[in-house]
């Protein structure tokens, strides 16, 4: 069981391929360090975790999540998704 769950999100264009390189770097540490991310509205209900992103980005932009999620013990989880998708 979760004890808390965090919803954050970013609107931007990193990493966008402007052609395929041999690797892919992409330096999102900078800017995405913990006190660049907005925080979305978390509620619990009926049982489930809900998260409501606000659609305030620019057309073209992605949007990008960063989830980090607790139990009632010392655990914690984080997971950050790059260009979840792009506002049209």
């Amino acid at each position: 069981a979760l004890a808390d769950v965090q919803f954050q999100y970013a609107y931007g264009k990193e990493c966008t391929i402007a052609n395929v390189p041999a690797y892919i770097y992409c330096p999102v540490s900078t800017k995405f360090s913990s006190e660049n991310w907005l925080d979305a509205q978390v509620e619990h209900i009926d049982g489930e975790w809900v998260a409501t992103i606000p659609n305030t980005g620019n057309v073209g932009d992605f949007v990008h999540i960063r989830t980090i999620v607790s139990d009632y013990g010392s655990s914690q989880a984080e997971q950050i998704t790059m260009r979840a998708y792009m506002l049209d």
